[in-house]
């Protein structure tokens, strides 16, 4: 299983394939010990891995500095970690761009809100999801949520959930 490191410091783990560059060296598997196209062909390959590798890394971070800024009570910043065009679908409700993003959270950043808690996460496809549930000032909790995120240009451009 991929841990990105830095990430379940705080709360928050991206998984994955026990490597991509794994999953790269045994496509080259057939090569033989200096066939220069097998070196080239795994050369590649590796190269691939580790550019896919790194830009999931990349999401991983705008991930966590989204769940980071919801943490701080802060809606403003919150709201910093889409892109001005993010589209939000949750139980079949859309919002899109960040004045409607902002109606829909608003409850969110209430003084007394559920604080935010990541269960699970991990690569689905291209995109990344948690599993969350929320707990209540008094204890309680509401569980539970799925979302998958994606991200572009270091931003949150969309995300699909579930409650």
């Amino acid at each position: 299983m991929r841990k990105f490191l830095g990430l379940a410091a705080a709360g928050l783990l991206i998984t994955g394939p026990a490597t991509w560059a794994q999953s790269a060296e045994n496509e080259g598997a057939d090569a033989q010990p200096g066939d220069a196209e097998s070196t080239a062909s795994t050369d590649a390959a590796s190269d691939a891995a580790a550019a896919a590798e790194a830009a999931m890394a990349a999401d991983a971070r705008a991930i966590q500095a989204h769940v980071n800024a919801y943490r701080t009570g802060n809606i403003d910043r919150f709201l910093d970690s889409f892109t001005p065009d993010a589209i939000v679908t949750v139980n079949g409700i859309t919002a899109q761009g960040r004045a409607e993003l902002r109606k829909l959270y608003a409850l969110n950043f209430r003084p007394g809100a559920p604080k935010l808690e990541i269960m699970d996460s991990g690569i689905s496809g291209p995109n990344v999801y948690l599993t969350t549930r929320y707990r209540l000032a008094n204890g309680g909790e509401l569980c539970c949520g799925y979302s998958e995120y994606t991200v572009r240009d270091g931003k949150i451009a969309q995300i699909a959930g579930s409650m």
